[in-house]
């Protein structure tokens, strides 16, 4: 019986990982980039009174917290069922963020500053 010689061929193994989003991917994969026009976060749109549920409604014109929101202005996310509300009260301009059941789930505060206020 002869001896039989395998020989076997490597390929070139180069790192060629790519990373979406801090994931891997790879040239099978089916994720798409996503696109800056197609942000979820792009998604807010003014929306009138009349159209937030009355439930929230009801909660904002009841606590005091939220006096003058309905001189501000509403959006809705409807990718994920959130509404905010902008108000400015004083120097500053609140944004309040509730689920459409009412619950409030964030809350921000800017304040505008002008050149005689930082006595």
């Amino acid at each position: 019986m002869l001896p039989v010689l395998v020989v076997a061929q490597q390929k070139d193994l180069t790192d060629t990982l790519e990373f979406r989003y801090g994931l891997p991917v790879s040239e099978d994969d089916t994720s798409d980039e996503v696109r800056s026009d197609e942000d979820p976060a792009n998604q807010w749109l003014e929306v009138r009174h009349s159209e937030i549920p009355r439930k929230l409604r009801r909660i904002l014109d009841r606590k005091d917290i939220y006096e003058g929101w309905d001189k501000g202005t509403v959006y809705y996310d409807k990718s994920i069922d959130q509404y905010l509300v902008r108000m400015q009260v004083g120097d500053a301009t609140r944004t309040y963020g509730f689920a459409a059941n009412g619950d409030q789930v964030s809350f921000t505060e800017e304040r505008t500053f002008t050149g005689d206020s930082l006595d």
